[in-house]
């Protein structure tokens, strides 16, 4: 008779209903286990060293043949480039339908790819995965300011705001997920509710307050965003390497440089002073 085939989130299903409690906690044990990952995955510190020798042991254990190691080792800090974690990766470029080409592409021609040292590659088809282009991506739709100003333009050569959510000369607009609130350690999820709670609280001062509009200060938002950079100079995600983090001539619009719990301690208070505000019943 065959075993029954209890797979992790069955088991799981089963704890949860069981015992509530252990959601929370695995919950949270996922969090900070995480969290502590920073200390690697940000600045260079100790731990990033161990982090990359570990790195190094498991694709030496996963690919035996030298050269494949080479063409595979990173040649970055650890962090510098997004981290991906998967357990086939490695096998799967061994397989022996698999044949893995590192030399650059020269162009396309009739029956494939041609490589840069002048061989052809023949291929059915050509998947053309390049990566985000997220520094510079604008908005999906237009969305127009103060006297006709437009976000889009105004972050073509990379995206700012105030603690991620808010953008001078834009009153009212709340952004999720907005410029330096990409977590390179953690889950989105954690830095998207702070922004909403922020939002809230952000309406809520609105209608409370009898305000036609709140608009960021735009000294305010140049003072957070000239100490986001000044931050992000000393991350891995500036040490050196060519990543979609990275506008083409170095910007990062894209992390924030620090813990999710600093970043949810930044979201925890909305100073009403850093915005100008103008009455329900005043024009501006």
């Amino acid at each position: 008779m065959p075993r029954p085939d209890f797979s992790t989130s069955e088991l799981s299903k089963k704890l949860f209903a069981k015992l509530p409690f252990t959601q929370k906690a695995i919950r949270e044990a996922l969090y900070w286990t995480h969290e502590s990952m920073a200390l690697a995955v940000i600045w260079s510190s100790p731990v990033t060293r161990l982090g990359e020798r570990l790195g190094q042991a498991f694709l030496k254990s996963q690919v035996p043949d030298p050269w494949m190691r080479r063409q595979l080792k990173p040649d970055y800090k650890l962090g510098c480039k997004r981290i991906l974690v998967s357990n086939d990766y490695y096998p799967a470029l061994q397989r022996k339908n698999c044949e893995l080409i590192t030399w650059p592409i020269a162009n396309i021609v009739e029956q494939g790819i041609r490589t840069s040292e002048g061989i052809e590659h023949r291929v059915d088809c050509i998947v053309f995965a390049t990566g985000f282009d997220v520094p510079k991506s604008g908005t999906p739709y237009p969305v127009l300011g103060v006297g006709g100003r437009e976000l889009a333009k105004e972050w073509q050569r990379g995206a700012q705001a105030y603690k991620s959510i808010n953008v001078s000369g834009y009153p009212n607009l709340y952004i999720m997920f907005g410029p330096n609130s990409g977590p390179g350690h953690n889950s989105a999820l954690v830095y998207m509710e702070q922004q909403i709670a922020y939002a809230v609280k952000g309406i809520r001062t609105i209608l409370d307050s009898n305000l036609k509009m709140l608009d960021v200060k735009p000294d305010v938002q140049a003072r957070h965003n000239a100490d986001i950079q000044k931050r992000l100079a000393k991350t891995n995600w500036n040490s050196g390497c060519k990543s979609w983090y990275l506008t083409e001539d170095g910007f990062n619009a894209t992390m924030f440089p620090g813990f999710a719990t600093q970043y949810a301690a930044q979201m925890s208070k909305f100073d009403v002073k850093a915005y100008r505000q103008v009455k329900a019943d005043v024009i501006a």
